[in-house]
């Protein structure tokens, strides 16, 4: 009877303890199992921290990328042209397979180890992109512009075979090999040659036993120099540069362009007129009829340049500037109207050059038709002056055809190392170091999930246990 009034007594707590059972026991409950709860809890956080971190170092490069800056700084890439200004410049040559299989090939001599035969998941997972600044974003939607800066990026570092270490020394090898083959692909090599002018400055060569007339080694020789003059102009006018000053050989490309129509209008000049006082030619009559018929080509080439002149003159005057961006080196630039564009600028600089052809037209028309009637009008000399002045002719042409292979040897010179110098200096270069990325992943986040409800989970049965243990001590929440 005793054993039975005790079960019921217990009955009876227990059911008045689920009856009444509210925030204050509760909370008397946690304060109990404060030690539990921080034991297993503890424990919970240190078995799913080292999950995490397997996980992590599992999946760590899955989305990983390393990413760098890289900043073109030369005239003409604000309108997306590259040094030579004729071709767009093209970007993706950063990933080319030549560029990327030479960074490669760097490291692995240096002991990197890269895998080869991931080259194609490499340059599949380079990205590049354009910087726009935010003022250029807010322009108005028929501005055009063209970065200067550009964000170069290895994604997907699992894929490509990449650790983060390695990842980072291969997007700087590539960067540095893109460089070299910048510069390479863009500094010209000036090397004039002249099949003529080499003729001629052989030692057995003299015009009387060559198949040249006299009249027509002038001509070549005229031409020559207006080809070496024209040549100067169109260095000087694709660099706007006429005053830079070569170390290597104390000259300008003005200073060789003078002395080129200093020689013309002196060693040419004393040609000319030997040639034509005495018609040094071997067959007068043949020799006339060539200078007729250079006249007319001449006429034809000074109509049909007076024509380009006229219609680039209204080409320039219907141009509509529009609206222009002009970018700078970090990335940023500034919106205008009314500017000149780089293709208002060629138009205007071959407007120039089409008035120098016309000048130089109307000025050769004219001495071929004094040569012409200096011709028509000859009378037979003396014999013996003839050979004088065929004498003084040959050594004047040896002259001169010396004279101009040196001038274009030294405008040669001088424009690869204005190239190097000026236009190739820093025309590319990393501007912020290369930094690595690891977004967390869908495992990790799963992980991370999990590893919370296990904490909390293990709370929980902290104080389940404590609760269990008080019951069984026969200890109340209510005392």
């Amino acid at each position: 009877m005793q054993a039975e009034n005790k079960v019921l007594e217990e009955n009876m707590a227990t059911e008045h303890e689920h009856k009444d059972f509210g925030f204050k026991q509760f909370g008397k409950l946690i304060k109990k199992s404060f030690f539990r709860i921080f034991i297993f809890s503890m424990i919970a956080g240190l078995v799913m921290g080292i999950v995490s971190i397997g996980v992590h170092f599992g999946t760590r490069n899955a989305n990983a990328s390393v990413s760098a800056i890289i900043d073109f700084s030369y005239r003409g890439i604000e309108s997306g042209k590259d040094p030579n200004l004729i071709h767009n410049l093209d970007v993706n040559k950063v990933k080319s397979p030549s560029v990327v299989n030479s960074a490669i090939v760097k490291l692995n001599s240096q002991n990197v180890d890269i895998k080869l035969s991931k080259i194609s998941d490499i340059i599949n997972n380079i990205v590049i992109e354009g910087q726009i600044p935010r003022n250029i974003a807010n322009a108005p939607e028929n501005t055009t512009y063209f970065p200067s800066r550009y964000r170069v990026s290895i994604i997907n570092l699992k894929d490509c075979g990449l650790n983060a270490n390695t990842a980072r020394l291969l997007l700087d090898t590539i960067i540095e090999e893109y460089e070299i083959y910048f510069n390479e692909e863009y500094r010209k090599t000036y090397r004039f040659e002249s099949v003529f002018l080499n003729t001629v400055m052989q030692d057995s060569f003299t015009i009387k036993d060559s198949r040249y007339e006299f009249v027509e080694v002038y001509d070549l020789l005229n031409r020559e120099i207006r080809n070496a003059v024209s040549l100067i102009d169109t260095i000087t006018n694709e660099h706007q540069n006429t005053a830079f000053h070569s170390i290597k050989t104390g000259q300008t490309f003005q200073s060789v362009r003078d002395e080129l129509i200093r020689e013309r209008s002196s060693a040419l000049t004393r040609i000319q007129i030997n040639v034509s006082a005495y018609a040094l030619s071997s067959n007068i009559p043949a020799t006339i009829r060539y200078l007729e018929k250079n006249m007319a080509d001449i006429q034809a080439n000074l109509t049909r340049a007076e024509a380009d002149h006229l219609g680039r003159l209204k080409l320039i005057e219907e141009y509509d500037l529009g609206t222009i961006i002009v970018a700078d080196s970090q990335g940023g630039g500034t919106i205008g109207k009314g500017g000149p564009t780089e293709e208002y600028n060629r138009l205007f600089r071959s407007a120039e050059a089409s008035l120098l052809e016309i000048n130089q037209l109307t000025l050769s028309l004219e001495l071929t038709d004094n040569m012409l009637q200096d011709f028509k009008a000859y009378e037979t000399t003396n014999e013996a002056d003839r050979e004088i002045a065929k004498q003084a002719v040959e050594e004047e042409v040896k002259y001169l055809a010396e004279a101009i292979l040196k001038q274009l040897e030294l405008a040669g010179t001088i424009a690869e190392e204005y190239i190097e110098t000026q236009v190739l200096r820093d025309a590319v270069r990393k501007a912020l170091p290369t930094v690595y990325q690891a977004p967390m992943t869908d495992s990790a986040r799963i992980t991370l999930v999990i590893s919370a409800i296990v904490v909390v989970l293990s709370a929980l049965s902290a104080v389940a246990v404590t609760y269990a243990v008080m019951k069984k001590r026969g200890e109340s929440l209510f005392d």
